[in-house]
C-alpha cells in the first residue's frame, strides 16, 4: 500500500493478519446467524404444527362444546338436588331430638303450667312455678334429662292467681358453651 496524506499504513504481514481476522470473524458471524436462523426457524415450524393442530383439535371438540355446557348445567342441577336430599335426610334426626327434648319437657313440667315452648335457633320455654325454688329445681331437671346445659332463667314474673301467687318463669338457652 502506497502512503496517501503523509499517513502510515499498515505492514503487509499486519494485513495479511488483518484479512484472516476479517475472513474468520465473517466466517463465524455467518455461521453464528444461520444456526441461530436455523433453531429460529425450527422453533417456528413446530409451533405453526402445534398451532394447527390446536385448531384442528378445536373444530373437532367443537360439536362437543354443547354436551359439555349440559354436563356442567347437569352438574349444578345435581349440587343443588344433594344439598335438598341432605336436608331431608337431616330431617328425622333433628325431628327424633325434638320429638325426645319435649317428652323430656312433658316429664318435669305438668302440662297445665306449661305455657309456651319455642324451638328452632332460640330454645325458649315458659312455664308456671310456685316459687324460686322450684323453678330452679325445673330448671337443673331439665338439663340433667335433656342434656342441654345452657338453659338458664331469664325472667321470673310475679302472677296474682286467686289461691296465691305464681311466678311465670322464662327459659332460654344460650349460644355459649359452659
Amino acid at each position: 500500500m502506497n502512503d496517501i496524506n503523509f499517513i502510515n499504513t499498515a505492514t503487509p504481514e499486519q494485513q495479511s493478519a488483518l484479512k484472516q481476522w476479517y475472513r474468520i470473524t465473517l466466517t463465524f458471524g455467518i455461521l453464528f446467524l444461520t444456526v441461530c436462523g436455523g433453531i429460529t426457524g425450527w422453533q417456528l415450524y413446530r409451533y405453526s404444527l402445534a398451532y394447527s393442530d390446536s385448531l384442528t383439535q378445536k373444530q373437532k371438540a367443537m360439536p362437543f362444546k354443547k354436551l359439555l355446557d349440559q354436563k356442567a348445567q347437569l352438574q349444578t342441577t345435581i349440587d343443588e338436588q344433594t344439598k335438598t336430599v341432605e336436608k331431608f335426610k337431616e330431617l328425622p334426626r333433628k325431628t327424633t331430638l325434638i320429638h325426645s327434648f319435649l317428652q323430656s319437657i312433658s316429664k318435669i313440667i305438668n302440662p297445665q303450667e306449661l305455657r309456651s315452648v319455642r324451638l328452632g335457633t332460640e330454645t325458649e320455654l315458659n312455664f308456671l312455678a310456685k316459687d324460686y325454688k322450684s323453678a330452679q329445681s325445673i330448671c337443673e331437671n331439665l338439663k340433667k334429662e335433656t342434656g342441654r346445659h345452657n338453659l338458664h332463667i331469664v325472667s321470673l314474673e310475679s302472677i296474682q292467681s286467686s289461691e296465691n301467687k305464681i311466678l311465670l318463669v322464662q327459659l332460654k338457652e344460650s349460644k355459649k358453651q359452659t
